[in-house]
């Protein structure tokens, strides 16, 4: 079984990720770290390069080619709400949403802005960009099978999941 990892960046997607991977004896993947690999560029660079949509193409495209079928995927912020992913995600597997409030997200990435394409809109306020994207994704990030939020004891909710679908 394929657990996708959604939320918006920062949330602790790959931290939680692989730390849940270890604990179930699970290979762990980071879908954007598997991209720039496969692109051979940060994503970063794919974004001033290439831009968001052809980032989006690759993105889908490579959601698709996971061929281990047995994993924890740490998704990218966006790719549930690009691309019918989310709807392939949910026949394909289980979606596991962290859910977090905007003051979290902006002070867990406030060291990496520079790092983080969807943030480098040039506002000086990240937080109203990023409660903006929240809202933005809501919707698309609701549709997942089970819905944590971060702040909540999330290994021992997590270990009931994987139980559940085993």
């Amino acid at each position: 079984m394929i657990f996708y990892l959604i939320g918006f960046m920062g949330v602790g997607k790959t931290y939680h990720g692989k730390r849940w991977a270890a604990a179930h004896d699970l290979p762990f993947l980071d879908l954007d770290a598997y991209i720039e690999e496969k692109e051979a560029m940060s994503i970063t660079e794919i974004f001033e390069q290439k831009g968001e949509a052809y980032f989006r193409e690759v993105e889908s495209r490579f959601l698709r080619q996971i061929e281990d079928k047995n994993l924890i995927l740490a998704c990218g912020g966006g790719t549930p709400c690009h691309k019918n992913n989310m709807d392939f995600m949910l026949t394909a597997g289980t979606t596991i949403w962290l859910d977090a409030s905007a003051e979290y997200i902006v002070y867990r990435l406030q060291n990496g802005i520079a790092k983080r394409p969807m943030l480098r809109t040039g506002e000086k306020d990240n937080y109203t960009h990023i409660n903006k994207l929240l809202a933005e994704r809501q919707s698309c990030y609701a549709k997942a099978n089970y819905h944590i939020q971060v702040t909540e004891d999330i290994d021992q909710i997590v270990q009931q999941i994987f139980l559940n679908n085993a």
